[in-house]
């Protein structure tokens, strides 16, 4: 093994393991893929060389020697990839610039492949000597073709060493040291192929072509093995560019796209690969003046996003290269649409709060820690009695007796040390012209901006007018509960009272009945049954006003009682009325309520009673039942009776207030009557749905825990 397949052998080992590196280290790159083109592609053409070394048959020879063309036809194009998207230039290696770089190395690799048939890369006379030495061609072997192949070459390598020394001229630090060792391993290799062609090598019969690939290979790999430990700031870049919410893009002196970071491509809705190389204004439709330019901007700017207007905050910065000659610009936009919505919610708000407070007839009012006002609105200027230069600063000392002082002061002690809200506090406050008006008002505790109390403030009501109402209607309430409870005992005493002489005259007329009936004449006879008629009825009368007065006077305490051994203790009363009826009574579950057994047995009993007497040509079926509503339960009495029209729903429980004749359906009209004052003593309500010919539903509530008796019972 010759020293030259040992120099190729370490450049092949040398590009390979670099270009594994680049590719799985550095995938966050731009340029990352053309890097990794031109290594392997040097690893290739390195590899070719050392497999035409050791290959023993001339037709191997010659593939492999077409093999190293391969790899040099795809090296200097590579590196100009990697030095434009090195240098800042990557926006321009679109696809189609990938595709017009590709067409002169995919037509030399053509042309070498086919040598024997033109000769346009080496005279086909000469392969045996060029495959057997391993040495490059010479002026004397090469193919007009091969010319063209080497200016094309060098002319590429050049152009990217170019773009390699801009970068090399603006950069500082580790990125222009980058730089220079890539255009010297550049060089190096130029130069050794430029001594094989022109057999200037000093060093034959070593090719100073591969020595210098091999030695480019050692450099390159220095160069970018450290740099994940060196370039960190470029990494913490990266990683904050990555990951901000806001929008960073970065463009040429012309305006035109060179970078951008995820959040501006979802900004302008694709990838950066289609947007790099593209005039700013393309994907941002804003006048360009606002752009572009030598000095950094600070804007607001409306675009849309997502079809969407949004608001962004525009930051602009210039970017200097050598000699402060600027060299594009940065353009950061945040997205601030929900700042300036919340901004403008708290605008909508303060003028809300100050239209509130300049329109509301309460005083609204903020004082600091010892009492003394920092802050009102005219309701409470008016309330007081005292113009706002005066009210500024004053404390509850000036405005209230010494009573009233220390119950305010109590208030906010309570306040401050609770932290709680307190309303419904009462007061007398003393205006300017010494009028004394009742007020009331919350306090609740008043914090800066760390949570610290800094005062107190509250809304304060004039309520001297309700007061005053308030007692009134107290009076009124008491005279008209003494004036019912006189009507009461009235109704009691005048029902009971005319028992006796109605009872007398009762009997005396039955007995004038008994007596003479048929023996006087016709008429004697019908004016006897009026009397006899009338004398009951007035005796039916008043012994159902009796038990309508007894209602509320002659009530007994409320208890536990079962309702469904009250309802049978109500069908046991109406047995004989259900058999002569052919009535059917059904129930569901009902439950234990708070209330007057005695009363609750005669409600069900009314209300069952009216279902068996109003009834039509069918037999009377009445169903009770009970359900759950909040507090309370609903009870329901449902009939096939003849109905009530919905005109008459709240009438029928107005006392002596009949719908029918006496001789259709007899009765007083008290019943319902009493119904409701029972129901109303046990703080519930009664009501009816019904239609005519199609039954009714008599609904009524009382309530799980009873209610308190507000009047002693009178015995």
């Amino acid at each position: 093994m010759t020293a030259d397949i040992l120099i190729s052998i370490v450049a092949a080992v040398g590009f390979g393991l670099t270009a594994l590196y680049v590719a799985v280290a550095r995938r966050h790159k731009p340029t990352w893929k053309a890097g990794v083109i031109m290594l392997l592609a040097c690893a290739e053409l390195s590899s070719a060389r050392v497999l035409l070394g050791i290959s023993s048959d001339l037709a191997t020879k010659v593939f492999w020697y077409k093999m190293i063309f391969l790899g040099f036809t795809i090296t200097p194009t590579a590196f100009l990839c990697l030095a434009l998207g090195y240098s800042g230039l990557g926006y321009v290696l679109t696809r189609r610039t990938w595709l017009v770089l590709g067409v002169f190395p995919a037509l030399t690799a053509g042309l070498v492949f086919t040598n024997e048939i033109h000769g346009w890369i080496w005279n086909p006379g000469n392969t045996v000597s060029i495959v057997n030495s391993l040495r490059f061609l010479t002026v004397a072997d090469a193919g007009i073709w091969y010319w063209v192949f080497v200016a094309h070459s060098y002319f590429v390598i050049g152009l990217g060493c170019f773009f390699l020394a801009r970068l090399l001229i603006r950069s500082r630090g580790i990125y222009g040291w980058q730089a220079s060792a890539v255009i010297i391993a550049a060089i190096l290799a130029i130069l050794g192929s430029a001594l094989d062609i022109f057999g200037a090598s000093p060093l034959r019969p070593f090719s100073t072509t591969a020595l210098g690939l091999a030695v480019g290979s050692i450099l390159v790999a220095y160069v970018l093995a450290p740099l994940r430990r060196r370039d960190l700031l470029s990494f913490s870049r990266d990683a904050i560019l990555n990951n901000v919410s806001d929008s960073v893009i970065v463009v040429d002196g012309d305006g035109r796209i060179v970078d951008m970071n995820p959040a501006a491509e979802r900004l302008v809705g694709g990838p950066a690969s289609q947007a790099i190389g593209k005039p700013l204004e393309q994907f941002l439709p804003e006048p360009i003046s606002i752009w572009t330019g030598n000095t950094n901007k600070n804007d607001e700017v409306t675009l849309d996003y997502g079809n969407t207007p949004c608001v962004f905050d525009l930051r602009v910065s210039t970017i200097q290269g050598w000699k402060n000659h600027v060299e594009g610009q940065v353009v950061v936009l945040r997205d601030i649409t929900e700042r300036k919505r919340i901004e403008e919610v708290l605008r909508e708000s303060e003028e809300k709060y100050r239209t509130i407070l300049e329109n509301i007839e309460d005083g609204y009012y903020e004082v600091d820690l010892d009492g003394n006002f920092t802050f009102f609105n005219d309701s409470m200027c008016r309330m007081l009695g005292y113009p706002t230069e005066e009210l500024m600063g004053m404390n509850d000392q000036q405005y209230t007796d010494k009573e009233n002082a220390k119950k305010l002061f109590q208030t906010f002690n309570k306040v401050y040390k609770t932290g709680g809200p307190l309303r419904g506090g009462e007061w007398e406050i003393i205006r300017k012209d010494r009028t004394r008006r009742c007020v009331e008002a919350s306090v609740s505790l008043k914090r800066d901006s760390s949570g610290n109390p800094i005062g107190f403030r509250g809304i304060v009501r004039d309520v001297t007018e309700r007061k005053q109402a308030e007692e009134a209607l107290k009076e009124k309430t008491e005279e008209l509960a003494w004036s019912n409870r006189e009507l009461e005992q009235f109704a009691y005493v005048a029902s009971h009272d005319l028992q006796e002489p109605l009872r007398m005259v009762t009997n005396f007329v039955q007995l004038l009945a008994k007596r003479y009936q048929g023996k006087l004449d016709s008429n004697a006879d019908d004016f006897i049954n009026f009397a006899v008629d009338g004398a009951m009825r007035m005796w039916n009368l008043i012994n159902d006003l009796l038990a309508y007065s007894r209602v509320g006077t002659r009530g007994h305490p409320f208890e536990p009682i079962n309702c469904e051994t009250i309802l049978q203790e109500a069908l046991d009363n109406l047995k004989v009325t259900m058999e002569e009826s052919g009535a059917v009574v059904t129930h569901d579950s009902l439950p234990t309520v708070i209330a007057d057994s005695s009363q609750l047995v005669q409600l069900f009993q009314n209300l069952i009673g009216n279902a068996i007497k109003f009834i039509g040509n069918d037999p009377p079926r009445v169903h009770v039942s009970a359900r759950r509503s909040g507090n309370e339960w609903t009870f329901s009495v449902r009939d096939n009776g003849i109905g009530i029209a919905p005109e008459y729903a709240e009438r029928i429980f107005i006392i002596f207030q009949r719908l029918h004749g006496r001789q259709q359906y007899p009765g007083s009209g008290i019943g319902l009557a009493v119904c409701k004052k029972i129901v109303e003593r046990h703080g519930g309500r009664i009501w009816v749905e019904s239609e005519p010919e199609k039954g009714a539903t008599f609904y009524f509530t009382l309530s799980k825990k009873g209610v308190q008796q507000t009047r002693p019972l009178e015995q």
